[in-house]
């Protein structure tokens, strides 16, 4: 039987169960990762092993809050620090470290079919939403200024 739990309720035992090796499956909440993570979906963590890379969708802790967050890495800042934004989200969130990060997705279930981030159709889907993002950024610049 599956239940619906908040994730601040489970995250001691996440985090217990990431540590000690094991993968942890659940649904994320929210718009951020649209369209590949629309709330439907499952994802499926394990610990990181080593430094992230371009594209990996860590899950960590948002500095200062207790908000528990799956993003893609879509670069690295200068102190070493990786640069992470939502496949939906204009801003990138700048400072992340490995001690931010709890675990990365290794894989997702859709409509009953798991698919990892390993797959070729997954990593092409990583490059075009990476590459698109200047473009989504210039449009809304200025459909935000032909609203006003």
């Amino acid at each position: 039987m599956n239940k619906e739990i908040n994730i601040d309720d489970a995250a001691d035992l996440i985090i217990e169960k990431l540590n000690a090796g094991g993968e942890v499956s659940f649904s994320p909440k929210g718009t951020s990762m649209k369209p590949l993570l629309s709330g439907n979906e499952k994802v499926t963590v394990k610990k990181q092993q080593g430094k992230l890379k371009k594209y990996d969708l860590p899950f960590y802790k948002r500095q200062g809050t207790s908000q528990y967050i799956i993003h893609r890495v879509v670069g690295f800042d200068k102190s070493g620090g990786y640069v992470i934004c939502g496949d939906n989200m204009l801003l990138c969130e700048y400072g992340i470290t490995d001690s931010d990060v709890l675990g990365v997705v290794t894989g997702f279930c859709r409509n009953g079919k798991y698919h990892s981030v390993n797959d070729i159709s997954y990593k092409l889907y990583c490059r075009y939403i990476c590459a698109i993002r200047p473009i989504r950024r210039l449009y809304h610049r200025i459909k935000r200024k032909f609203s006003k």
